[in-house]
């Protein structure tokens, strides 16, 4: 399956703290050559979000960023933050992959209809997600 956009879980997935991860940052960069349509979906709220990716350098790599607060503060598991990245970036959810480091955002991928793919390791440890398309402990590991 072909995906038309790559939504990003913000804490976890992409950073830790103030740190990027390095392996987020190439991922990303790469899914922005290509064209590929990114965007961030979190429980944070989008002013925290902006802030962090301005300071890094990050922003402009972004489609859409949707925080918890763009959802009536209704966060995961509900779906509702991919959902709404999904309409922003005009995908039907099922054309979106998502990029998660939690059961519980996994789980909302999962609602909204979204393949998802668990990262793993030094991030989270946990077990497997039954829901989740694809396992990996680094994102390194994907291709697209």
């Amino acid at each position: 399956m072909k995906y038309a956009a790559v939504i990003f879980d913000f804490e976890g997935t992409i950073t830790q703290g103030d740190v990027v991860y390095g392996d987020a940052r190439d991922l990303i960069i790469k899914l922005h050559e290509t064209g590929m349509l990114c965007g961030i979906a979190s429980n944070a709220s989008t002013h925290s979000i902006i802030q962090r990716l301005e300071k890094h350098n990050m922003i402009h790599y972004f489609d859409t960023i949707v925080g918890i607060d763009q959802v009536g503060f209704v966060g995961k598991p509900a779906p509702d933050i991919f959902i709404q990245a999904a309409e922003n970036l005009n995908c039907a959810p099922e054309n979106c992959i998502v990029i998660e480091d939690s059961l519980i955002g996994a789980e909302a991928a999962h609602r909204a209809s979204m393949d998802v793919i668990m990262v793993r390791g030094e991030r989270v440890e946990y077990a497997v997600f039954s829901c989740a398309t694809l396992d990996v402990t680094e994102l390194y590991n994907i291709l697209f």
